[in-house]
């Protein structure tokens, strides 16, 4: 006869549960100029984000986009994204406006679904961000 799991009593002293906002403002890896991922030279991310109204917290946005695009190779041309989130930070929707289709396809992967600490204030917003990686 098997003997029955017992229960434990939860913990006084459990570790504090993080937000998801808490784990999306973390620090980026910018000042990581430049690594070696799969052979290929990866570049530093600069962001800009235009259209600010209606979003607050518009560096959570840009911290993650350069965390995600941290591994991307150099690139030329900047990249245009018209990013779409939501009143709790979510990322709905990523689309490109110019610049890589192939590295737009990549981020957009990567972002949806995300939370990013820039929450519309109503609604949905939208925001445009220019992505150069240099």
């Amino acid at each position: 006869m098997r003997a029955m799991p017992t229960r434990r009593a939860p913990s006084s002293q459990a570790a504090p549960r993080r937000d998801m906002d808490d784990l999306a403002l973390e620090e980026a890896p910018m000042e990581k100029e430049v690594e070696k991922k799969a052979g290929v030279r990866a570049c530093k991310p600069s962001i800009s984000v235009e259209n600010k109204q209606g979003i607050s917290n518009p560096d959570g946005l840009s911290r993650l986009i350069a965390r995600v695009a941290s591994g991307e190779a150099c690139s030329s041309s900047p990249l245009k994204l018209r990013i779409t989130v939501d009143t709790k930070g979510h990322i709905l929707r990523v689309d490109r406006v110019g610049g890589d289709p192939a590295l737009a396809a990549r981020l957009a992967k990567m972002l949806k679904g995300k939370p990013s600490g820039t929450k519309a204030i109503t609604g949905i917003a939208t925001v445009f961000i220019t992505l150069e990686l240099k």
